[in-house]
């Protein structure tokens, strides 16, 4: 033992030493504890990383149908690019620098990215960075041979990535929605049912060294994806064509300044059949703004303004107008008061009132006015009805009452949400008992100063006419997965019964009598059944610069046959900038124009009695080499016109010829001693001409002249015709002349 230690000394020294070693000992077995026991999935993780190399492949996304099996929204195969930066090494033969610039130059050309960013990805300190998304396999081809001819499969490799495709660009855009880059849904249908239609990714696994290169081994562990499901929508791809054809006539001819929607609804199943807004935007290239006012308005902006104001411009493109947006839905409102107020048996069809253009209700200081100032004078509730008489209405409105009006409004179910299933659905803004005062309740009576989405004001149609039962809408019929089984199916869903079936029958006849004799004349369909009622609200919360609400918002609700209601339509224009704003001039022919294609159809036949369908044609008879005289004399019994060209004589030539069908009391044109017939004549411009004078017109050049409705009604003015004006065709063509009524009061 050294000098100067003693042995208690030694004896502490030992103690000491033992205890630090002890307690390093302990310190380290926590330590592997927690590494190997706590922390065991961390460090796995961490281990696998830096052994392996993990790319995630995309599954393909589930197709969307319409209700007939017709593709709206695919998912083709693409591919994706990746490579490995930090495979990127010297070689026997190249150096490092040498592989980035052959790859950042062979990938920009193939993929037309610019080159700066394919050096900027070969340089980054990762394990994997793609380089291209989506891709067609022409591409994906040729960057594989690349890298095979060069050996360079450790750094560029290629992946399947679905892209998502909308056959049809814009249809039904705002419905279906978009996805985005990593292909989720974003908006629409897209967006509420992506849990279904975006599947499950899989993994491709490839084991790799200690510095990232991959190990030289044809192992490798595969993951498949799992394909999405497929929505099978209630949508109808050829309905939705006539009501987008309709919308986009409606936008240009009313100069529409905010948009035009509507939705076709089945009436006893709640299913969508049709929803559009226009307009609209292509669903291949959702960031694209086509509207050339809005583009106009963004070229003026820069900087943040602009950034902003794009940002704002995509948003209101994207909206669903039909869920999203709340509107006054003014007279068309007027079927829910006809509704409630016949359920509560406080006014029968022939009560008599009196209308006088104004009509004063407690608790305001000025009257509450009739769309016809001068007043519709003695008239019964019917009349009221066709009429779209307010005064009548807030006189029906005052009886139901405060708290009845509250009841009916939630059983229409306008005080929340259909539940339709599409996002970001709008709940409407109502007055509930405890609020309404009787200055509320008489202008709610007439459609004003509540606000509604236009599903919720389709729902509650179709519950006054379909026997009384509110049903929730739906966009979808069935999912199936990618093996077609069944994975979810929707019924028709009832939510409860607002009305009786008999009234609910009542409001049909009542419907039907504003298409035959009141403001919904425009939208008769020849050898059909139609119900309707027009609706022109005030935008009251939007004043000019003199404090005056000057801006309307126009719609028409039909329903179709009614004999046995099977179809509603809504269609709505949102400040339409013409000379005359009313919906029954502006929406009504919409709704007649998709109700013609639409009704045939779905297999829903005309019924014309024999006496219409006698007066509508009549087949022309031979009239060629017999005189004059007998052609007239014939001509004449079958109530037909003759013109006769070249005199008296032996006809020689007739138009139209013989057995064509032509409209009762139309012309035939008689050639004589060999006056031959113009090889054409051009249809005159009767555009905007009473029937009367627009018969004289397309008669005076040698043309026939059919009615797409009754012309008996005075008012009416030439809308169109087909074929069109200043068409050249052959003489004794039937012109069909399509009418409307010039109506100011909804």
């Amino acid at each position: 033992m050294a000098k100067g230690i003693t042995k208690p000394m030694y004896r502490r020294m030992l103690g000491v030493s033992l205890v630090l070693l002890f307690v390093g000992f302990s310190l380290l077995v926590v330590k592997l504890f927690s590494i190997q026991v706590l922390d065991y999935k961390k460090y796995q993780q961490k281990a696998i990383e830096q052994q392996t190399r993990d790319v995630t492949i995309a599954p393909k996304r589930g197709t969307i149908y319409d209700r007939n099996g017709k593709e709206l929204a695919v998912s083709a195969t693409a591919y994706m690019v990746y490579i490995n930066p930090q495979s990127i090494k010297d070689g026997e033969t190249e150096t490092r620098e040498q592989k980035i610039e052959k790859i950042s130059t062979k990938l920009a050309e193939i993929l037309g990215t610019p080159k700066e960013d394919l050096l900027a990805s070969c340089n980054k300190k990762t394990y994997y960075d793609v380089v291209a998304r989506r891709i067609e396999q022409e591409k994906a081809d040729a960057i594989l041979a690349f890298a095979k001819e060069n050996k360079y499969g450790s750094i560029i490799s290629v992946a399947e990535d679905p892209k998502r495709y909308y056959p049809f660009n814009n249809f039904a855009s705002n419905a279906i929605g978009f996805t985005g880059s990593d292909n989720q849904g974003l908006a629409g249908l897209e967006q509420y049912y992506d849990e279904y239609l975006r599947g499950t990714p899989g993994r491709i696994i490839t084991a790799t060294d200690a510095v990232g290169n991959v190990m030289p081994t044809d192992d490798q562990m595969y993951i498949a994806p799992q394909d999405g499901s497929s929505l099978h929508l209630t949508i109808d791809e050829v309905i939705q064509h006539y009501l987008e054809k309709a919308l986009e006539r409606a936008v240009v001819e009313s100069n529409v300044q905010k948009g035009a929607s509507g939705i076709i609804m089945d009436v006893t199943t709640g299913e969508i059949l049709a929803m559009s807004t226009k307009p609209d935007f292509n669903l291949n290239e959702p960031r694209t703004i086509t509207d050339p006012n809005v583009l106009k308005m963004l070229s003026t902006l820069k900087g943040e303004e602009l950034k902003n104001g794009t940002s704002t411009a995509l948003q209101e493109m994207w909206r669903n107008k039909i869920i999203n947006d709340m509107y006054m839905p003014g007279s068309v409102y007027k079927i829910l008061t006809a509704a409630y107020a016949l359920e509560e048996n406080v006014v029968k069809l022939n009560d008599q009132f009196n209308c006088s253009g104004s009509v004063m209700v407690d608790g305001w200081d000025r009257p509450i006015r009739c769309d016809k100032r001068a007043g519709h004078g003695p008239e019964t509730f019917v009349k009221g009805f066709q009429n779209s008489c307010n005064p009548v209405f807030i006189n029906v409105g005052l009886r139901v009452g405060v708290e009845k009006t509250w009841a009916y409004t939630k059983a229409f179910g306008l005080n929340k949400k259909t539940g339709i299933d599409l996002p970001g659905e709008a709940a409407g803004i109502v007055f509930p008992a405890s609020t309404m005062s009787n200055v509320d309740l008489a202008v709610q009576s007439f459609g004003q100063n509540i606000k509604v989405t236009p599903i919720q004001m389709i729902t509650a149609v179709c519950a006054a006419v379909n026997g009384g039962k509110l049903i929730k809408p739906t966009m979808v019929r069935e999912i199936t997965d990618s093996n077609q089984s069944v994975v979810k199916s929707f019924s028709p869903e009832v939510v409860r019964q607002v009305v009786s079936e008999g009234v609910s029958k009542t409001v049909c006849d009542l419907m039907e009598s504003v298409v035959t004799g009141g403001s919904g004349r425009n939208a008769q369909v020849p050898g059909y059944r139609i119900g309707g009622k027009t609706g022109t609200s005030e935008k009251i919360d939007e004043k000019n610069e003199q404090g005056v609400a000057d801006k309307r918002l126009v719609s028409f609700c039909a329903v179709a046959p009614m004999e046995d209601p099977k179809i509603a339509i809504l269609i709505l224009l949102d400040e339409p900038k013409v000379p005359v704003v009313s919906g029954g001039t502006l929406v009504a022919p919409l709704v007649k124009a998709v109700l013609t294609d639409t009704l045939p159809y779905l297999g829903i036949e005309p019924k014309f009695s024999a006496e219409e369908l006698a007066k509508r044609e009549t087949v022309v008879p031979d009239l060629v080499g017999k005189s004059s005289e007998e052609a007239v004399s014939i001509l004449s019994k079958a109530k037909l016109i003759p013109k006769i060209s070249g005199g008296v004589g032996t006809i020689t030539k007739q138009l139209p010829n013989y057995n064509q069908r032509i409209p009762a009391g139309g012309t035939v044109l008689l050639y004589t001693n060999n006056a031959a017939p113009p090889d054409s004549v051009i249809v005159p411009n009767i555009s905007g001409m009473s029937p009367e004078q627009a018969n004289a017109a397309l008669v005076n050049a040698g043309l026939n002249v059919k009615y797409s409705s009754s012309n008996n009604v005075a008012g009416l003015i030439v809308a169109g015709c087909a074929p069109a004006v200043g068409s050249s065709v052959t003489p004794g063509t039937t012109v069909t002349v399509e009418l409307r009524l010039i109506t100011q009061h909804d």
